[in-house]
């Protein structure tokens, strides 16, 4: 099972930058967006941890 990551669950909110399947590039010039980097954290921390109880629970 495949799960969205990161890049394209934000998608909209990272449209004004350069991306790759997994990174995002800010401009060196422009101020860091924190509150959005900190909601992407979020979101794999999230996604991550979903993940290795998953696992968990198929290896019980």
């Amino acid at each position: 099972m495949s799960t969205p990551n990161g890049i394209t669950t934000f998608k909209q909110e990272l449209s004004g930058y350069k991306t790759s399947k997994g990174a995002v590039q800010f401009p060196i010039g422009n101020p860091i967006p924190y509150e959005l980097v900190s909601e992407i954290v979020k979101f794999k921390v999230n996604e991550n941890n979903s993940k290795a109880e998953s696992k968990i629970k198929k290896n019980k």
